[in-house]
């Protein structure tokens, strides 16, 4: 009784054995052992060297990723350092990627590194603020009834302009943070001996400006201290400018 027919020889020359599971080359067709199937090992005439070993690689990156650049870009690598010959134009879609990924991170640390310089200046004057304070309440002069608790204090950089002739430099003061404005300007001007003539319709007002922006504090004398002092406009222990001036804002490099 005659054995069916079992299993065929592989079709490489310098190995022809009995597979009993043969391969078939999706290219040339014929049929291999698993030891020489691979195109490259029974040197498949099929394939041409280096143009159809990167045919063989088919980048779909793009196709599967078109609506997400990130996926894409790694896309893009895996396919980049998988395929047997780099394919040159995903390569530099990838460097390009690299490059942008670099510039995003060197300004997200420009950006950090502004953010932490901020934060920190920030707490410098904080800081700064508190101890100019306590030199402040040492040496300030302003009315006696004035309950602890309203108390404000400032350093006040006396008027340039006008017939005020002082080399003293500026003076500490403390008011109550339920006056208004120009009751505080009043009483700045009797401690320290500054000519005011707020009352004189044709004189040049005296107004109280900002030290650090320069900017009025406000034009309307009616309004009270405590409504800059809660919208942080100004601070207990701050500088203060006090000028004849009808402008909203001064110089402040005169007042250093």
């Amino acid at each position: 009784m005659e054995l069916p027919e079992v299993g065929s020889q592989c079709s490489f020359t310098e190995c022809k054995q009995l597979d009993y599971l043969p391969l078939k080359c999706e290219k040339c067709l014929k049929i291999f052992c698993k030891d020489h199937y691979n195109a490259s090992l029974h040197l498949c005439p099929k394939i041409n060297g280096d143009s159809e070993s990167k045919k063989d690689v088919k980048f779909t990156g793009k196709e599967l990723h078109e609506d997400n650049p990130i996926a894409e870009a790694f896309a893009i690598r895996d396919a980049a350092f998988t395929q047997p010959l780099h394919d040159e134009k995903h390569l530099q879609k990838w460097d390009n990627w690299e490059k942008a990924k670099k510039d995003f991170q060197e300004s997200k640390t420009n950006v950090d590194k502004d953010v932490d310089s901020k934060i920190k200046s920030s707490k410098n004057s904080a800081m700064a603020n508190k101890v100019q304070l306590m030199k402040l309440k040492g040496k300030a002069v302003g009315l006696k009834n004035i309950p602890i608790a309203e108390r404000c204090y400032f350093q006040v950089h006396l008027p340039i302009k006008g017939t005020l002739k002082t080399n003293s430099g500026p003076e500490a003061i403390f008011v109550s943070t339920e006056w208004s404005i120009g009751r505080i300007i009043d009483n700045i001007s009797d401690l320290l001996n500054v000519p005011n003539n707020n009352n004189v319709a044709t004189a040049t007002k005296l107004r109280i400006f900002n030290h650090k922006t320069g900017d009025i504090v406000s034009k309307d004398l009616s309004d009270t201290l405590s409504q800059f002092i809660k919208s942080n406009c100004l601070i207990n222990g701050n500088d203060i400018i006090l000028e004849y001036c009808e402008d909203e804002k001064i110089d402040v490099s005169l007042y250093k």
